[in-house]
């Protein structure tokens, strides 16, 4: 079975305000540290087409590609795609929370809030759903926190399955997966700390 795999970097066309944002911050980014384009691409470990696309505003990067680029620029996610908070007290509702993963089968992925270096998500996954994850810079980690249905996970070689209410500790700098072999529909929150 082929699944379509949609990836909402905030930014669907070249108008929108979130492309814009996003490519003023890679601007930004890429002069302060005074890299080339193809010095740039090269580091992030993306073509100089695509960083070039999305400079000027254009392109759907996946999650991954922004991964890729906050790494590559020691930035936090959440920084890249201006959901950062940095107050001393931040609050966000539901309707705040920003989706940046999703497929046509309903599974998508939601930022709830983040700072530079922490992330919260809400995961909700259809059953046969799985999402690949490259590793994330040196020291990350992530905690999961089961809320409805199974998930397996896949750290390497290691592999454990969670129901019910059970919380899994992820070093999340390993290759990794979450895959639903259940029946019914996977929920969790998914906590993200990313050291930069």
């Amino acid at each position: 079975m082929h699944l379509t795999v949609q990836y909402h970097a905030l930014m669907h066309r070249a108008i929108d305000g979130p492309a814009r944002r996003l490519a003023a911050v890679l601007r930004e980014l890429r002069s302060d540290r005074r890299y080339t384009l193809d010095a740039a691409a090269n580091r992030i470990g993306i073509s100089r087409r695509l960083l070039i696309d999305l400079e000027a505003g254009s392109g759907n990067p996946s999650l991954t590609t922004l991964l890729r680029l906050a790494e590559g620029y020691g930035v936090g996610l959440a920084d890249l795609v201006g959901y950062a908070d940095k107050p001393a007290l931040t609050v966000r509702g539901a309707r705040d929370a920003r989706t940046l993963w999703s497929t046509d089968r309903g599974s998508r992925a939601q930022l709830l809030i983040a700072s530079n270096q922490l992330e919260l998500w809400h995961w909700s996954m259809a059953p046969g759903e799985e999402r690949l994850s490259e590793p994330h810079r040196s020291g990350t980690e992530e905690i999961v926190r089961m809320l409805t249905g199974r998930l397996r996970i896949s750290v390497g070689d290691e592999e454990s399955e969670l129901a019910g209410t059970q919380t899994a500790l992820i070093a999340g700098d390993r290759p990794h997966s979450y895959f639903n072999p259940g029946p019914r529909r996977a929920t969790f929150h998914l906590v993200v700390h990313e050291p930069l």
